[in-house]
């Protein structure tokens, strides 16, 4: 069990499902990506405090949950398909619109730097093609620092009108991980 930090205790105080909840939570207050009435797509969303969290902003539009992991407990009215990224379809999703894609994917790490960099860009470029088959128009995604970096975001920048990187207070100090959070104008 991963070691418990300010973070982790207020989630379970306030009934989410993890930490990664503050993540989302400062991405939206700065780059407000939710609106309500958006379709949500949460790429790799166990344990589900994105998605807890986009049912909340969104209200009545339609949270979808994809992961290899099942999540303990749902929002009501969220949508979750048990699949690899790797291997989701347009057909697969009960919606024809998704407005926003969001990913908060990470391999399971090695403890190599310079591997798990990669395979995280994997899942990044991943989630970014699925964005791209599903027209979105608002797209946040976790990515680790590394050589692959620079041409992930320029490759973003001739897909969106609205490229910016973050770190999240909520982000360990001593990772890696930094969000792209990008719109359509």
């Amino acid at each position: 069990m991963a070691w418990k930090d300010t973070f982790t205790r207020q989630a379970q105080k306030e009934g989410y499902q993890a930490r990664s909840i503050y993540k989302l939570k400062e991405l939206d207050k700065k780059f407000n990506i939710f609106r309500k009435g958006d379709n949500v797509l949460d790429l790799g969303c166990f344990p589900g405090s994105w998605l807890q969290y986009a049912k909340q902003q969104v209200k009545n539009g339609t949270v979808i949950g994809v992961d290899l992991k099942s999540i303990p407990k749902l929002e009501e009215d969220t949508i979750f398909i048990k699949k690899d990224v790797f291997d989701l379809e347009s057909k697969d999703l009960p919606v024809e619109e998704i407005n926003i894609v969001i990913s908060d994917m990470a391999p399971s790490t090695t403890g190599v730097r310079d591997i798990d960099q990669a395979a995280a860009m994997d899942l990044s470029q991943r989630a970014f093609d699925i964005a791209k088959g599903c027209k979105a128009k608002v797209f946040v995604c976790k990515y680790f620092q590394g050589p692959e970096t620079d041409v992930f975001i320029k490759e973003l920048k001739q897909y969106f009108a609205v490229v910016k990187t973050y770190k999240p207070k909520s982000s360990r100090a001593k990772s890696i991980e930094m969000y792209v959070i990008c719109k359509k104008i």
